[in-house]
């Protein structure tokens, strides 16, 4: 078992990101925390974003996640990458969801073990929308 809770980096890749332009206006792109406001992501060398987060995952079976970006109820939680327009920080053009329900208790102990040379990481496709499918997989940092 982990010791109760305990604080997981992730990473979200988001290959295809949308443009920073939506419509002729300017907009803006990032993992989205509980008070509304983005962290833009880190462009990578072959053009995909990605975004490093932080959540905390209990020891309980199914685990239960929480943060400041993680969204949803206690059985249901993901974290959104969120696109929106810059002067409007309302209005949202579309948001992703990615789920954190597959991330297990087994997957955070081995993190937890070697936080230094691991992360668990999943690709999202940055053109889509609504709740996407998560694949999380531990791979070197």
């Amino acid at each position: 078992m982990i010791d109760k809770t305990i604080s997981l980096d992730i990473r979200i890749i988001c290959v295809h990101p949308p443009d920073s332009l939506y419509s002729g206006k300017p907009a803006e792109f990032g993992v989205q925390d509980k008070a509304g406001n983005l962290t833009a992501g880190r462009l990578l060398p072959d053009g995909t974003l990605a975004f490093d987060v932080n959540v905390t995952i209990s020891d309980d079976d199914p685990p239960k996640f929480g943060g400041k970006h993680a969204h949803g109820t206690s059985t249901d939680r993901f974290v959104y990458l969120s696109y929106r327009y810059s002067e409007e920080p309302t209005v949202w053009i579309k948001r992703i969801k990615i789920p954190l329900n597959s991330i297990t208790a087994g997957m955070a102990r081995t993190i937890k073990n070697a936080p230094l040379m691991k992360t668990l990481a999943t690709y999202v496709n940055g053109q889509l929308a609504a709740r996407v499918d998560a694949v999380w997989k531990i791979v070197e940092r």
